[in-house]
């Protein structure tokens, strides 16, 4: 939701070329101050249009009728009503709203065809009564008495339901009057609105005219005034023969707050503010149009609700004005200095004259005296004369008036206990400089940012703060308190002299300020510290603060600061910028400051120690998934739930904005989740289980309210979420695990099934073909070689020569049959193919021994590699080594085959033999037959013999 920016309305900014408000101005009014005004309009994005109704139910919530329906308001969200309640409104303007003391809300239509336009919705049941003469029409105003009955404006018609039937109202006094508005005061009269007067009944039987004329809408006073809205010139009283606004427009809208004044809804002239209607005098009149923020000039809807803040309905949008706690008064000049009088008057000095302010009627009336003289400050002798320091020397205040007079024998004025601090200087052409006479000591500030101590005409000591402050330090406030405490303020902050002790709180231990300007004391004995915050605070650099003497002890202790309900600036009214601060204490308690030459009044009685204060948090809404659903149906979350959202809020129409809020969502969380201002949480993929929501709120003092919103809820699983999926999940990986592995080995026997048939095919084929025909030749060679004759013995020997050779190629042929088929292999196993290899290849006298195991875990693959490097073993041995004895040893030793060949021959050089790139194929060839069966080859060789060692892994590492 969007919220329209804050505009502080006109605060006591110096306008020099206007006049004080002692009376009325040009018939335009001034400008309304003293309130902070926010605005939401269709531009901002809010769903609410022209707003033509309000009423603050029992929970506290705003409810607005508008063209969209109703809406609910809580101070930062615009809630529909479609939203909220599953029961429909009908689809027309909400026009008039009421709310009776049973609770029922009753709402006026717009026109509604063939239906009541008066509904009544309670206990979550909206009802249309319609026994009797039911009002049809657009229902224009509606009003729930004290006594139960229901009265309601449609068609210019007066109805009134009671005892379970409407009645319409004519004849008597009444007659046929075109009604408009009806109200109740606080009696319980019922005040009627009508085109032709004022009329009012008691009993709700008899009807009397009280006032003639046009009378859109009635309000009455505290002091039982009757007033009325005047299409010509706003609002008149009751009675009154004359005019009294003084100014021009159609009143349409009115409302008497609890302060007093009286609010002007105009069509076309804006929202006028009139300040004491029930003195002689002309009422102060202030407004509020399209120029100073208002979003249209036509007011449709008034409110005040209970927190004291003025809410306006126009045409575009709603407006909140929100009192602030101090009051701007519009000087029409620099203000330089501050004199209270005895009889509540007050004396201000301005750059362009001396002006006088009485309390008159709850307002304060200014009016300018004397010549326009720069009055640079204002004083006290010890014989009470009031002096004022001018661009034209020193004058006494006498008769009202400025003039001239022997200066006061005593050239020091005194402190004015729980009054002021006293300003003055030797000469007028010069500012004046604090100065202080208190308990026959003379506190005035020095060059150097101390303060000179002295008793007649000597000098006594200087006292300066503890922290000197950073750069040039100067005094520009010394004031002694109601108790004879001096206090001194400056750049270096607040200090306090008691008892020959100085104790500082600057800006270092914990002073919100970079410099105190000035200091006043309330009647109940707290400081007032006019001061300047600084660059960190753009806009609110002026402020006050509120300090009491225990707090100042805290603080400079370090165990408390200063708390943030505390300090006042803009927002809560306060004028001016910190160049310059005047403070003082009138006799009637009120506090008034300068700042910057902007005047404003404070009245502590009136001030909120509570500024803060918040309703507990409350869960607003769920969304699931991006869509609403109700907090009854929400207690339970739905398998897979991606997306949650949870908006909360905390009930506060004053300043909603300051409202803060921390969450936790227990199960989730480590700790509180610091939201700020921002009224929603979001989670996404919460795992299933059981949650708790909490959320608290705090009205920016750092006090968290109680009782804490908590909203529990459970996520439930989906199925693959559960143990069930789990299980069989794992249960299906140990089988496709071990059908993955059998698979693997049935396509690695079938692969090796092809091979060995192809190998067999391919053998049975050269010893069918190439390796017959090579014998054939032999024997052909051979015969031909007998043949030859003796004398022919070369050529006999070249043929048989041919003939051995070609026998070695049989050979050769056969050794590769017996290398692609192996036969004895498929025949005997490893070991009987060992033991028949040992047999063919050594002949006596070498002796061949074997020695094995069974081998039961390895492959066809694996038995035919370890066949190979027995094979090439054995015939090294018998080739090369001259052995008489050969010993082969085949074991399974764990997972690992493996095969040793020993023999007693010559031996030779490993490392020669490896590091020669000739012929020697053989010993290689073992080790890459072993490396590619993931196995190792040694070889260990000496004069005494050979060992060629090869294990390998079984088949199930292998694979």
């Amino acid at each position: 939701m969007t919220r329209a920016a804050a505009f502080v309305l006109i605060t006591a900014a110096v306008t020099f070329a206007s006049p004080p408000p002692a009376s009325a101005d040009d018939g335009r009014g001034a400008l309304l101050s003293g309130y902070t005004m926010t605005s939401w309009t269709l531009a901002d994005g809010v769903p609410i249009g022209p707003v033509s109704a309000m009423v603050q139910d029992a929970e506290g919530y705003l409810w607005l009728g508008t063209t969209n329906g109703l809406v609910r308001f809580d101070g930062a969200r615009f809630t529909l009503w479609d939203a909220l309640y599953s029961t429909p409104l009908p689809h027309r303007d909400v026009r008039a709203l009421a709310l009776a003391r049973d609770g029922t809300f009753w709402i006026g239509f717009d026109r509604i065809a063939n239906g009541a336009s008066v509904g009544a919705w309670r206990n979550g049941v909206l009802t249309f009564p319609t026994a009797g003469a039911t009002p049809h029409a657009a229902a224009s105003s509606i009003l729930a008495d004290r006594t139960g009955s229901v009265w309601a404006v449609s068609d210019a018609a007066l109805y009134r339901w009671r005892h379970g039937r409407w009645d319409v109202i004519r004849g008597g006094a009444i007659g046929r009057a075109t009604v408009v508005s009806v109200r109740e005061n606080p009696v319980g009269t019922v005040w009627i609105g009508t085109r032709q007067g004022v009329f009012r009944t008691r009993d709700g039987e008899a009807f009397e005219l009280v006032e003639a004329g046009i009378a859109r809408e009635t309000s009455q006073s505290a002091d039982g005034t009757l007033w009325m809205t005047d299409p010509a010139h706003g609002a008149r009283r009751q009675g009154a023969q004359a005019p009294v606004m003084g100014l021009d427009g159609w009143g349409t809208r009115l409302l008497h707050d609890g302060r007093g004044n009286l609010w002007v809804g105009t069509t076309g002239q804006g929202l006028w503010r009139a300040r004491g209607t029930t003195t002689a005098s002309p009422p102060l009149i202030e407004r509020a149009t399209t120029q100073t923020g208002l979003s249209s000039d036509t007011v449709q809807s008034l409110l005040e609700d209970r927190d004291g803040n003025i809410w306006v309905g126009t045409m575009i949008g709603l407006h909140s004005l929100t009192p602030q706690e101090l009051m701007p008064l519009a000087s029409g000049a620099l203000v330089r200095a501050i004199l209270p009088e005895p009889d509540d008057s007050v004396w201000v000095g301005t750059a362009s004259g001396l002006m006088q302010f009485r309390h008159d009627g709850g307002v304060w009336r200014g009016r300018t005296v004397g010549n326009r003289w720069d009055i640079r400050s204002l004083f006290r002798d010890a014989r009470g004369q009031a002096w004022a320091i001018t661009d034209h020397g020193l004058r006494l205040l006498a008769q009202g008036d400025l003039v001239e007079a022997p200066p006061p024998s005593a050239v020091d004025p005194p402190c004015s206990r729980g009054g002021m601090t006293v300003a003055t200087a030797p000469d007028p052409a010069t500012l004046p400089r604090p100065l202080c006479v208190a308990h026959n000591r003379t506190w005035a500030a020095d060059t150097s940012g101390g303060l000179t101590v002295r008793r007649g005409e000597h000098t006594a000591t200087t006292v300066r703060p503890s922290s000197p402050a950073i750069g040039a330090q100067t005094v520009d406030a010394i004031f002694e308190d109601a108790l004879g405490t001096i206090w001194a303020g400056g750049t270096a902050g607040l200090w306090r002299v008691r008892e020959g002790r100085v104790e500082q709180l600057s800006e270092r231990e914990g002073l919100p300020a970079q410099r105190v300007l000035a200091i006043t004391q309330s009647l109940d004995g707290d400081l007032w510290l006019a001061v300047d915050r600084g660059p960190a605070h753009p806009g609110r650099r002026a402020a006050l603060i509120r300090l009491s003497s225990s707090e100042f002890d805290r603080a400079t202790t370090g165990d408390t600061p200063i708390s943030g309900d505390r300090i006042y600036d803009a927002l809560d009214g306060l004028g001016g910028v910190p160049l310059g601060a005047a403070a003082a204490r009138s006799s009637d308690g009120t506090l008034w400051f300068a700042f910057g030459g902007v005047l404003t009044v404070v009245d502590p009685a009136q001030v909120l120690h509570e500024r803060d204060r918040v309703a507990p948090a409350r869960i607003a809404g769920v969304t699931v998934d991006d869509r609403p659903v109700t907090m009854a149906n929400a207690g339970v979350l739905r398998p897979a739930t991606r997306k949650l959202q949870i908006d909360y809020t905390a009930l506060r129409l004053t300043a909603p904005r300051q409202v803060r809020f921390r969450y936790r969502l227990d199960g989730f969380d480590q700790d509180w989740v610091d939201a700020g201002a921002r009224r929603q949480a979001y989670y996404t993929n919460l795992a299933p289980g059981r949650y708790l929501f909490r959320v608290r709120a705090n009205g920016n003092d750092g006090t968290w309210v109680s009782p804490e919103a908590q909203w529990p809820f459970s996520v439930q699983p989906s199925f693959q979420q559960t143990g069930w999926f789990y299980a069989l999940c794992g249960t299906a990986l140990v089988l496709l695990t071990w059908g993955a592995a059998h698979t693997r080995a049935w396509i690695l026997n079938k692969q090796f099934a092809a091979t060995h048939a192809e190998r067999t095919r391919l053998s049975r084929e050269i010893h069918d073909t190439m390796l017959q025909s090579l014998v054939g030749i032999a024997l052909q060679v051979h015969a031909i070689a007998r043949r030859c004759a003796p004398h022919a013995s070369e050529q006999q020997a070249q043929l048989l020569a041919l003939r051995r050779e070609v026998e070695e190629h049989v050979r050769e042929a056969r050794q590769a049959i017996m290398d692609l088929r192996s036969p004895m292999l498929e025949a005997c196993g490893l070991a009987g193919a060992l033991a028949e290899v040992g047999r063919r290849i050594v002949a006596p006298p070498t002796r061949f021994e074997m020695s094995a195991d069974p081998i039961s875990d390895a492959t066809i693959a694996i038995e035919g590699e370890l066949l190979r490097i027995g094979q090439e073993a054995i015939a090294n041995a018998v080739h090369h080594a001259s052995a008489a004895h050969i010993h082969v040893d085949l074991r399974q030793v764990a997972d690992t085959v493996r095969l040793r060949v020993t023999d007693d021959g010559q031996g030779f050089d490993v490392d020669g033999i490896l590091a020669d790139d000739s012929d020697h194929y053989g010993l290689t060839g073992m080790q890459e037959r072993a490396t590619r069966m993931g196995g190792r080859l040694t070889v260990t060789s000496s004069i005494r013999g050979t060992v060629v060692e090869a294990t390998v892994p079984c088949a199930r590492q292998h694979q």
